[in-house]
């Protein structure tokens, strides 16, 4: 999660093929993929969700994650693009 939030791409990979859990959640209920887009870091989340991150949690909680996915996030945040991705039947292809 720490490595999602701060755009470490590299190090992202490394957990991805070692089996780190990719659902976890963190503050918030928001999980590594949340982080990456909230964090800025779009090559980030697009490696998790193609890795089988589940692109349906939600945030609770707090104002601005609350009830939201890693699209709906991206979306908030300028990004139409990297949201497009993050929609749960995007990341099959």
């Amino acid at each position: 999660m720490l490595a999602s939030h701060a755009g470490h791409l590299e190090a992202v990979r490394v957990l991805i093929s070692g089996g780190a859990a990719l659902d976890h959640r963190a503050k918030f209920g928001l999980t590594a993929t949340m982080l990456a887009v909230v964090g800025g870091h779009k090559q980030v989340a697009i490696a998790l969700a193609r890795a089988g991150a589940d692109l349906t949690v939600r945030g609770r909680g707090a104002p601005g994650f609350a009830d939201k996915t890693a699209a709906e996030l991206a979306r908030e945040g300028g990004n139409p693009e990297l949201a497009a991705q993050l929609e749960p039947d995007q990341t099959a292809t």
